[in-house]
């Protein structure tokens, strides 16, 4: 079922019990009275039928004893829905509290569409109105405020069901009448999902790691992962979803499938102009729906209620996977890192990254490099690498020989002259998510050298559930704030010799000197205190890059690194206002990924709508639209050729179809109108 709460009210009963009464034939309350009864009530006055009684003069009223229950049922009622909003109002982001924002919340329990679309229609319109705004939340991990921000929270977090589709599910979805078509709900955790496939099917949907992170927001994103090198995206294997939108003035679904995308993209789309193929009469909402949901960003179009996806397409379970952690200190025997060694190692990365590429047996490969603002734990750069089916070896993987073979010729720490180790910044223990990866089953142990230090690691192995479970980075929720830099191989950092943004970055987290202030470069500010700061660079590329669905609505398929630049910070331990941290922390992003180098800058690439990050729309007025949501057409009256997927303009066509008045948005959603360049 589902429930409306009111959050606001300091009152036990409200209007609609008010509605209530008088639908009983109680007209010997009248407002007024019952105004009072209200009030009273809440003061704990009420608290037997004898004081109802009093209250209202007149002891003969009918079924008084029935409303006198009925008061105490909705107060009853009341403390426990305060319970559900205080949960539900705590984002995995601690900067955010829906306590001031959120005035309802309507919480979906019932997994049948038909009881979901009869309570959001009676509840909410006749209720509220059709003009309330909406926000949705499933594992609330969302970077920006995009959730608490918003009259009416839609909480999804009861729908956490997978399952075998069924047949009225796939004649909605016009998809073969086999079993083989499951369904995954928008609040089913990633942990769960694993754990529900493997067991039933031993196969994985390949997807993110972080354990927390519901279905929901991440897959409708792009869904991206430690599996995806290997496997592709996590839209790359959906075959259709169940989205509810708000048209007409009515709620009601729409089945988006991969098969109704394909027919207008090979009979349409390929062969008309665009003003033509994207018009209502020939874009349909199914074509619309599974564009939207399969790349287009959370809580843009409509509230997603199911997933689907054919099992026999899944990849099956790696038959075992590996594991190791290095970490090399910034500092070391009283001496500190060299910027010649910090350089070296983050261009080794890069072009293990180019060059790995068309490479399938590196596609077992996939590694975590973390860059780490200098702390009081000595963390430095530091990588995390997993093997699905490759033993991590020299002879298995050349990732190794590629980051550390050639500092051997060089020296990785200097005498220490200026820094001061004494001031270090506090790095709390949570941060560091992969320092005690020491389960499962030792393998074998390598080592390289430079001219001063030797760099040793350790493999392990254990089972793929196991091994994902150890490499989650979700930890506890705390106020944070994320970004995302994409690398592409004709736009990456170390693409020159001297690239000034490994230098400056070597400056900024070694050295922690002052970085210009993002919206005024005449002003340079300082990191706040006790801060805790990485940027954590992932391999990219491999299948996503190699024959993807070329009508994928995530068609960014030519990068080799994803960057997540991450800042934390803790109330208990601070002083600075949150806006300092976010102000130092888009400072580093920006002095980075604005920077020019022979014409080109990182931003360039684009980002990923799953890591938000607001200022970006600031900064980039007439781009960022671009940055997060693909290509846009030149003018409508081209007809695209098959390599040319202009997918932000047909997001945009999306939007208009699905939500024409905008009851599903934020602050980065995408507009339905098109602009044409």
């Amino acid at each position: 079922m589902v429930h409306i709460i009111q959050t606001i009210s300091d009152n036990y009963i409200i209007e609609d019990d008010y509605a209530r009464c008088i639908s009983r034939g109680n007209v010997f309350i009248l407002k007024t009275v019952y105004n009072k009864l209200k009030i009273l009530n809440s003061k704990d006055i009420v608290s037997s039928i004898k004081d109802l009684s009093n209250l209202v003069y007149n002891t003969n009223i009918p079924d008084i004893s029935s409303i006198f229950n009925h008061i105490h049922l909705t107060k009853r009622e009341h403390i426990n829905n305060n319970s559900i909003i205080n949960n539900s109002l705590v984002p995995f982001n601690m900067r955010y509290n829906g306590s001031d924002t959120v005035k309802y919340m309507l919480n979906i329990t019932s997994s049948d569409i038909n009881n979901i679309l009869k309570d959001l229609n009676s509840t909410i319109i006749n209720n509220y109105g059709k003009d309330l705004t909406v926000s949705i939340i499933s594992g609330g991990h969302c970077y920006e405020n995009f959730i608490m921000n918003k009259e009416l929270l839609i909480n999804v977090k009861s729908l956490d069901s997978l399952g075998i589709a069924t047949q009225e599910e796939l004649d909605s979805l016009k998809l073969d009448t086999n079993k083989n078509i499951i369904f995954a709900q928008p609040g089913c955790y990633n942990w769960n999902c694993a754990l529900y496939l493997a067991n039933n099917f031993g196969v994985f949907i390949p997807g993110g790691s972080c354990y927390s992170v519901c279905l929901g927001g991440h897959i409708c994103g792009g869904g991206y992962g430690i599996d995806s090198k290997k496997y592709g995206l996590t839209v790359d294997n959906i075959k259709g979803v169940e989205l509810i939108v708000f048209n007409n003035n009515k709620y009601k679904p729409i089945y988006g499938t991969a098969t109704a995308f394909n027919t207008w993209y090979n009979h349409n789309y390929l062969k008309e102009p665009l003003f033509i193929s994207l018009s209502e009469q020939v874009f349909t909402p199914e074509a619309a729906a599974w564009f939207a949901c399969t790349g287009g960003g959370g809580g843009n179009y409509g509230l997603i209620t199911k997933y689907y996806f054919d099992i026999t397409e899944l990849p099956t379970i790696p038959t075992k996977t590996y594991y190791t952690t290095i970490n090399i200190p910034y500092y070391k025997d009283n001496k500190i890192m060299t910027q010649q060694a910090f350089s070296r190692i983050i261009k080794n990365y890069m072009n293990y990254n180019i060059k790995s590429q068309d490479d399938n047996k590196e596609d077992n490969i996939f590694a975590f490099m973390f860059i780490y603002y200098r702390s009081s734990n000595n963390l430095g750069i530091k990588f995390v690498v997993w093997g699905n089916d490759n033993s991590l070896s020299p002879q298995d993987t050349s990732f190794f020989k590629s980051i550390f073979g050639d500092l051997s010729n060089i020296n990785i720490y200097s005498d220490i002259d200026t820094i001061n180790t004494d001031n270090d910044i506090y790095l709390s223990n949570w941060s560091d998510v992969y320092n005690n990866l020491d389960s499962g089953i030792h393998v074998n142990s390598y080592s390289y050298s430079s001219l001063d230090v030797s760099i040793n690691y350790s493999v392990n192995s254990m089972p793929y559930l196991l091994n994902k479970q150890n490499t989650n980075g979700s930890g506890p929720n705390r106020k944070f704030k994320n970004q995302c830099i994409y690398l592409s191989k004709d736009n990456y950092l170390g693409q020159t010799s001297d690239d000034i943004r490994i230098t400056n970055l070597y400056n900024y987290f070694v050295f922690k000197w002052k970085v210009p202030f993002w919206s005024n470069s005449d002003i340079s500010i300082s990191a706040p205190e006790n801060i805790t700061a990485y940027w954590q660079l992932d391999t990219y590329g491999g299948k996503i890059n190699r024959n993807p669905p070329k009508n994928a609505t995530f068609n960014r398929r030519n990068l080799i690194c994803k960057i997540q630049s991450q800042c934390y910070w803790d109330d208990t331990l601070n002083s600075s206002p949150d806006i300092s941290y976010i102000n130092y922390w888009n400072s580093v992003y920006f002095s980075i990924a604005d920077q020019s180098i022979n014409g080109q800058k990182l931003i360039d690439n684009g980002v990923y709508i799953n890591y938000p990050h607001v200022e970006i729309k600031t900064k980039y007025p007439k781009k960022w639209e671009e940055y997060y949501y693909g290509n846009m057409a030149p003018n409508l009256h081209i007809t695209p050729s098959a390599d040319t997927l202009y997918t932000g303009t047909i997001l945009k066509q999306c939007k208009k179809i699905l939500d024409p008045s905008n009851i599903f948005n934020n602050k980065l959603t995408i507009s339905g109108i098109i602009h044409t360049l």
